[in-house]
């Protein structure tokens, strides 16, 4: 896993300079180099985050629904970076949740554009 954030500047008297994400080096963009892809006719999706976000999503209140930045891995063809993912469902199903390696996929609501399906 590599974490990265880009930034660019133009070229005038007086430059401008962005970055991406707009916050970086706060919030970064994540890619994975690698990664063995499974083969099967299940729709595959990964969702990648830093170790901060890990060590957080982990340590809150099981039933705190507030979104953490994740990349969103659609199969090979997508990946929607900084997204804001968060827990979801009723109360009662999320206070079973464990830390999120082992978590349920259905506890959980990545938030995507709507372009994406």
């Amino acid at each position: 896993m590599v974490a990265f954030y880009l930034q660019a500047s133009d070229a005038a008297a007086s430059p401008m300079t962005g970055n991406f994400p707009n916050d970086a080096p706060n919030r970064e963009c994540l890619v994975r180099v690698g990664e063995v892809q499974p083969t099967g006719n299940f729709p595959l999706y990964r969702i990648w985050m830093t170790q901060s976000t890990l060590n957080t999503w982990n340590s809150r209140y099981k039933l705190d629904n507030s979104s953490l930045d994740v990349t969103f891995v659609l199969g090979t063809n997508a990946s929607f970076m900084t997204r804001r993912h968060a827990t979801r469902g009723v109360p009662t199903s999320r206070l079973a949740i464990a830390a999120l390696p082992a978590a349920d996929a259905d506890t959980t609501s990545p938030s995507l554009p709507t372009t994406c399906f």
